[in-house]
């Protein structure tokens, strides 16, 4: 996929699609900018050169832009920090040794209490899992609504509004759709009215944006009906922990490492639904885990160990009920899709 100067990924606006069915002669060039073009403000050139120097492109034909551009930069003071930086790039080695093991356990500890997301982000990129775990990285914090905020106030929402229907002792099923919608648009008030989710009261974007979210608890509790209707499976725990320092929390995934190492997953799993079965005298239980984006299950990802999310969420439950059995483990997308359909 393309990206910008800052690596983040670039899509076709859905613009540019509407504009070439109104004009059909229209066609769209998303053939790579000539390099040259692209050098239009310092910095973004600055990054492009280090890049180029980098991979030694200046060998190739562009040596003389290249040359030229590296001098521009010399002989401006104010770009001296900058293009030092960019310098001692050039001497730095590729990574790909192992960290030595004293320094491992300094960094990490001989028992590691972590995710399971932790677990999947170190299978993919054992340097990514560095800098956010032993160099501990982050990215500086703004006062703005991102994807997590937005997914903790969909859990938060949907735990709720679960937790009242055992309260109340009233399957959501048993509801009309009129009195599903009061009791969603109920338990969004009392969550907006909680510090934790206050910044989507802080401007009028924001509270059109909890409109649109609400509007999303509210086809998701349908759905969630609509599933309790059809089958037997009810709801056991809502946001259940385990691995963590809560009363109620169920027992760590213990992962031995030899050496008297080992590592201890923690996690909190969105919704367990079981179901009795008296003619096999059994529980079986299935995990459910909400995704506000959509998400699929590939067995060659498990196997690699990218996603074993839902697989250790279901080991966790299982252990922690003596006995029952595994029925499934699902992702639950909670989206406002829009429907396609000709005019």
């Amino acid at each position: 996929s393309r990206a910008d100067g800052e690596g983040k990924s670039l899509t076709l606006s859905p613009l540019m699609n509407k504009l070439c069915q109104v004009f059909p002669g229209l066609a769209i060039d998303e053939s790579e900018m000539p390099v040259s073009k692209s050098l239009c403000r310092p910095l973004p050139a600055l990054r492009k050169l280090g890049a180029a120097l980098r991979r030694a492109e200046g060998d190739s034909g562009g040596a003389g832009m290249w040359s030229w551009l590296y001098h521009w930069f010399a002989a401006r003071e104010e770009f001296a920090p900058e293009l030092a930086a960019v310098t001692r790039g050039w001497s730095l080695a590729p990574l790909g040794q192992r960290l030595p093991e004293d320094l491992a356990e300094r960094l990490f500890g001989r028992v590691i209490k972590t995710s399971i997301t932790r677990l999947e982000l170190f299978q993919a990129c054992p340097f990514a899992h560095f800098l956010a775990y032993g160099l501990k990285l982050e990215p500086r914090q703004e006062y703005e609504v991102r994807p997590p905020e937005i997914g903790n106030f969909f859990h938060d929402s949907l735990e709720a509004l679960l937790k009242e229907s055992q309260a109340r002792q009233k399957e959501l099923s048993s509801l009309s759709a009129p009195e599903l919608d009061a009791w969603v648009d109920q338990v969004v008030e009392r969550q907006l009215a909680q510090k934790s989710h206050e910044i989507f009261l802080t401007s009028a974007w924001y509270r059109t944006l909890s409109l649109r979210l609400g509007r999303i608890l509210r086809s998701a509790a349908g759905a969630i009906a609509f599933q309790e209707g059809q089958g037997r499976f009810r709801p056991l725990a809502m946001e259940a922990a385990f691995g963590v320092d809560l009363p109620d929390s169920l027992a760590p995934i213990r992962l031995d490492l030899g050496g008297g190492r080992e590592i201890l997953l923690r996690g909190r799993i969105d919704r367990i639904d079981h179901f009795y079965s008296p003619e096999n005298k059994a529980e079986y239980l299935r995990i459910v885990d909400y995704k506000s984006g959509y998400r699929d299950m590939r067995l060659w990802e498990v196997y690699y160990g990218l996603k074993l999310q839902l697989v250790l969420y279901l080991e966790a439950a299982l252990a922690a009920r003596e006995g029952s059995r595994p029925a499934g483990m699902f992702y639950f997308q909670l989206k406002d899709p829009v429907v396609k359909a000709p005019n």
